[in-house]
């Protein structure tokens, strides 16, 4: 068993009334974040030099195309992905005539090359050990996920003090109060997520606020005791059903 502290997301998966539950940990087995520097943002403005923004996932379900758009519209803004993808991605080689590109990966490609400006402040690093070194390095994490889930990156940012940006993706927003811990724009919605980005660039007491609610509510959800009264909450569920 996993730790289930995602609800719906749990609820979604049909936990009652099934012999296999799927419930959710967000760090697996280990906590990445636990060795965090307890530094943020806050000592620098990212009005000036322009802004670190970190998408962790190079898939359609994590919102990539949503990102990269986002950032056309946000100046000096840079972006990187972390996360499996093309190699001609990470090595900046991209041609939309690539034969093993698959459909979406096409459409990236085909957006770089119609936006070469903006595209100059993208930077793929493909698949990485852990993510702890680059959301240390970025000012602000995206969370521009278009399918339900649990938010691993969240919670790793919270941690580490970054504020994030999220869609109000079911698994994402429940956990989400909008200008208190999160900025929570609509699904979809990359102009809204520009926006956001651009007034945590000029808003220092909104970020701090983001930095300092969300790491205590990342604290407080997710420690020895809440994983442990998680995992009994599971079993005694599914006790009943053998």
């Amino acid at each position: 068993a996993l730790i289930a502290i995602c609800p719906s997301y749990v609820k979604r998966l049909g936990v009652a009334g099934h012999k296999t539950h799927v419930v959710l940990n967000p760090f697996g087995s280990g906590n990445p974040a636990a060795a965090a520097p307890e530094t943020s943002i806050l000592n620098r403005s990212p009005a000036h030099g322009g802004i670190r923004l970190l998408l962790v996932g190079a898939r359609q379900e994590k919102g990539l195309l949503e990102a990269m758009r986002a950032v056309n519209l946000i100046r000096d803004a840079h972006l990187t992905v972390a996360g499996r993808t093309h190699a001609t991605l990470v090595q900046r080689s991209w041609s939309s005539e690539d034969t093993t590109l698959n459909g979406y990966q096409r459409r990236v490609v085909r957006w770089i090359e119609q936006n070469p400006e903006a595209a100059r402040r993208i930077h793929f690093l493909g698949e990485v050990p852990g993510i702890a070194e680059a959301m240390r390095d970025s000012d602000v994490v995206l969370i521009p996920w278009m399918m339900p889930h649990f938010s691993r990156p969240m919670f790793e940012a919270w941690l580490m003090h970054r504020p994030v940006v999220v869609f109000d993706t079911e698994g994402v927003v429940e956990f989400c109060e909008d200008e208190v811990n999160a900025m929570v724009v609509p699904r979809g919605d990359w102009r809204a997520m520009a926006s956001a980005v651009e007034r945590l660039k000029v808003d220092r007491a909104l970020r701090q606020q983001l930095v300092e609610n969300g790491h205590f509510h990342a604290r407080s959800l997710v420690n020895d005791k809440n994983s442990a009264q998680a995992i009994l909450r599971v079993y005694e569920q599914v006790a009943v059903d053998w």
